[in-house]
């Protein structure tokens, strides 16, 4: 990723990383929700937020997936969609709050990163410390990806990943297909 990390609560802090190009993402569903994004570009390469349908997202990308809206005069996001693997990982409902609200978890690598995203337009690779309720939470890495209204980002959304340090009994955490949509 980037020559600028730094270790901040336990986990591996990197600052986002612009990316140019699916050949640049290691993780599998990264480059999947990358390659969707990049469908949905039209003139000047922006993809619009009207053109974006999380029905349309490939399924097995659903559970880490999360669309957040830019919130110009509160400069906050709200968490419009939140994959299920997501909200299992965090520990906690966030589907309709502000991202501003999980600060008291540690989240200011994610606001800097969507803040980056908003400022350049431009799609980024970040990775910060876990940031939930479970004890064993390590790091979350995630793809953000821009979308536009009016020449502008409007939209952030992409997949987070976390990371833990203990091995879980029966496979992956919560292998659901689903999400939670606030209105």
């Amino acid at each position: 990723m980037t020559d600028h990390a730094t270790a901040q609560n336990g986990a591996l802090w990197q600052d986002p990383m612009t990316v140019f190009s699916a050949a640049e993402i290691a993780d599998a569903d990264m480059r999947d929700i990358y390659d969707y994004w990049c469908g949905l570009r039209r003139a000047a390469n922006r993809p619009r937020c009207e053109d974006f349908d999380v029905l349309e997202v490939p399924r097995h990308l659903l559970p880490n997936v999360y669309y957040l809206e830019y919130l110009i005069d509160e400069d906050d996001f709200l968490q419009r969609v939140l994959g299920t693997q997501i909200e299992q990982n965090i520990g906690l409902s966030m589907t309709g709050k502000l991202v501003s609200e999980l600060d008291a978890t540690g989240s200011g690598n994610l606001v800097a990163t969507l803040r980056f995203v908003v400022e350049t337009g431009k799609p980024c690779l970040s990775q910060g410390p876990y940031y939930g309720l479970d004890t064993q939470g390590k790091t979350v890495r995630r793809i953000s990806l821009p979308l536009f209204r009016d020449g502008a980002v409007r939209i952030v959304f992409g997949v987070s990943k976390f990371e833990f340090d203990h091995s879980i009994v029966g496979g992956e955490r919560g292998n659901h297909t689903s999400f939670h949509r606030s209105t």
